[in-house]
């Protein structure tokens, strides 16, 4: 087993600003560049999707309608904490579990 990744970041905006934007993964991830669609048809995806609940998909959608799971949400904490199984369109049993977590770090 792999040691632990721990990376920290903080953003200009409130604790739920900031989660309802990692939430929303597809207007942030760069599709165009990564993406199942774009590595096995050439084109980029037409969207990806979180399902924001406990067992919810993350769902890449291509052009064609095709569609792969990118993985699954293990626990929500809405505005708190999210976890996630993350495997990117391969073996779910491949996955990696990634936790992230957001701090209030001042008034504003």
């Amino acid at each position: 087993m792999l040691d632990p990744i721990t990376y920290t970041i903080e953003v200009p905006c409130n604790q739920e600003t900031a989660f309802t934007v990692f939430v929303d993964m597809g207007s942030w991830w760069p599709l165009d560049k990564r993406s199942m669609s774009l590595m096995g048809g050439g084109q980029p995806a037409k969207s990806l999707q979180v399902e924001p609940k406990s067992g919810g998909k993350i769902l890449e959608t291509g052009q064609d309608g095709t569609e792969h799971l990118w993985g699954t949400i293990k626990s929500f904490d809405p505005h708190d904490f999210i976890s996630m199984d993350f495997h990117m369109g391969l073996p779910p049993e491949t996955a990696s579990l990634v936790e992230v977590r957001f701090t209030i770090l001042g008034d504003d």
